[in-house]
């Protein structure tokens, strides 16, 4: 099950990037999106993910969008980096 669940994941990833390669940029946040949306919240990938959404949203002229993915990131990389740092 678990094996499934990566997988259906990492296709997900994959079409959106193809897609967003292809600049079917509404596209390709439509599946990021979705992979985000199966990702727990403390998965280390969703640092990129913001990331990348951020450049799909900034190709698209949406630059508060993607101002908030970015912000998302940030936040993202610090809670993950206090919680590494409270734990030793």
């Amino acid at each position: 099950m678990k094996k499934e669940y990566c997988s259906e994941a990492t296709n997900l990833h994959t079409l959106g990037k193809l897609l967003w390669e292809m600049n079917r940029l509404d596209l390709a946040e439509k599946y990021y999106t979705q992979f985000l949306e199966q990702l727990p919240s403390n998965d280390p990938f969703l640092s990129e993910l913001y990331q990348e959404l951020a450049k799909i949203a900034a190709q698209s002229n949406e630059m508060d969008k993607s101002m908030e993915w970015r912000q998302k990131a940030i936040a993202f990389k610090k809670q993950n980096h206090l919680s590494k740092t409270d734990s030793t």
